[in-house]
């Protein structure tokens, strides 16, 4: 008639030591493997009239005189051997050396970090600089093994890497924007170029020159830049960008 009678829950750490009925049926659920659990069943022309649980713990069984069957014990550690020597070793680099990014110097100056990042990223591409901001960088990078999961959490919102280009009319810009308020998240860790700043200017303002080859940018002259995507749609909407196809913490993992 479709009628479910019995539910057996192997998933929940909630033991049930008392028969629970859910309408007409039974829902059983041991806790994990510190149980056992029993159910009766009651059948009259192949259909269930009654049903009744059993949780039985280890106390219980120790009790009983009930101890693991040695050839069971024996598969089951054999079973583990197998998986342990099936699990394929989890990839790691190597941080040389600490690489200084605290939060509070991100948000207002370039760092050792954010220095080495963007170089890379400005030599993978080619591009006349490369830029990330202070909120895609999670602090220092301690020196030490690293997993790929483990840099993808110390950079966040990064993904593909993009190029763009732009007018040096448009970094002047987009510099003043995010320079606006002192210090902030959207501070740009650079390379390639160098941004000359009066902090005590007023906002819109504070961009004395950037340089580039220890030449300024010339307001008309077109630069190619490397950012990330979410960073270059997010500064410049509307622009642009080509992307590389190369992840940014993939190529740390390969070249940090």
């Amino acid at each position: 008639d479709g009628r479910i009678d019995v539910i057996i829950d192997s998933g929940s750490d909630f033991a049930v030591d008392q028969p629970l009925f859910l309408g007409t049926t039974l829902l059983a659920q041991t806790g994990g493997v510190r149980n056992v659990g029993g159910i009766e069943l009651s059948l009259e022309d192949n259909k269930v009239v009654s049903a009744d649980s059993l949780l039985v713990d280890r106390p219980m069984l120790a009790e009983a005189g009930l101890t693991a069957d040695s050839s069971v014990v024996a598969l089951l550690r054999e079973a583990e051997i197998d998986v342990e020597e099936s699990l394929v070793p989890v990839p790691v680099m190597t941080v040389e050396e600490t690489l200084r990014g605290d939060a509070a110097d991100l948000r207002e100056r370039q760092t050792s970090l954010g220095r080495r990042v963007t170089r890379i990223m400005q030599d993978v591409t080619g591009a006349d600089a490369a830029v990330l901001i202070a909120g895609q960088i999670a602090g220092t990078l301690e020196a030490g093994e690293r997993t790929l999961s483990e840099l993808q959490s110390h950079f966040p919102n990064t993904g593909e890497i993009v190029l763009i280009d732009v007018y040096g009319s448009d970094l002047y810009e987009v510099l003043e924007a995010a320079l606006y308020e002192l210090p902030s998240d959207w501070f740009p860790q650079i390379s390639g170029m160098q941004a000359v700043l009066n902090r005590a200017a007023e906002p819109g303002s504070r961009v004395f020159r950037i340089r580039r080859d220890r030449r300024a940018v010339q307001q008309d002259s077109v630069y190619t830049i490397a950012a990330t995507r979410v960073l270059a749609e997010a500064l410049l909407p509307g622009v642009p960008v080509v992307g590389t196809g190369v992840n940014l913490t993939d190529l740390l993992f390969e070249t940090l």
